[in-house]
């Protein structure tokens, strides 16, 4: 599946594999206040990590990055099922994030895309508006973000498929500028660092990232 398709097809596997620039997440657990919502087996290990940490070691990296949310670990595209209300809070939440990183990050070096994902009967009939319910007014509400409780998008999303409402699947691309000659590190919003190392995502202490940086 190449990259600025206008869509992504449901179990197909991702060209790319996760690496310094890239990283993928099943889950949309975006910052650490989220992480007790879910995401721990049966002995309280957790088996998902939220987003923002991934997102400030790409920064610290300098080399930018793309997160895919919808993904799962072995490039399997999947999606994760969306009203315009829960795109609208996941929006609303990266921007809170990203202003409680330090130094804040100016909205110019990222972007967020939302990529349909389609099931193999569905390409013929191309992308079509298939959300089942929508008022513009409810567009208002606040959203309830820097918690792990539910937010009304998120209840509101449940309520419909519990009626049988199924709204659409996207793949949430967040891409990452480069910044070359970085010089003052990235805190994210939990009050760590972190970097990017190949695949991996490490937690770092301030003054050896302040070395790395300086060594580049």
């Amino acid at each position: 599946m190449e990259l600025g398709r206008k869509f992504y097809i449901r179990h197909s596997i991702l060209k790319e594999e996760e690496d310094i620039t890239h990283e993928f997440k099943g889950h949309r657990v975006l910052h650490f206040e989220e992480d007790g919502r879910n995401g721990r087996d049966a002995n309280g290990r957790k088996t998902r990590q939220y987003i923002s940490k991934y997102l400030c070691g790409m920064l610290n990296s300098g080399k930018g990055g793309r997160l895919y949310i919808g993904v799962l670990d072995n490039g399997q595209i999947e999606g994760v099922m969306l009203t315009r209300y829960q795109k609208d809070h996941i929006l609303t939440s990266l921007e809170d994030i990203f202003e409680r990183f330090e130094p804040p990050l100016h909205f110019s070096l990222y972007s967020v895309s939302f990529v349909p994902v389609l099931e193999d009967n569905e390409i013929e009939e191309g992308i079509k508006d298939g959300y089942k319910y929508w008022d513009e007014n409810q567009r208002g509400y606040p959203h309830k973000i820097r918690t792990h409780s539910y937010c009304w998008c998120d209840l509101e999303s449940q309520a419909a498929l519990m009626s049988g409402l199924i709204n659409p699947f996207y793949v949430v691309e967040i891409q990452l500028k480069s910044i070359t000659n970085l010089k003052v590190p990235y805190r994210a919003e939990d009050g760590a660092y972190y970097i990017r190392r190949n695949a991996f995502n490490e937690c770092i202490d301030y003054s050896e990232l302040i070395k790395e940086l300086e060594c580049r």
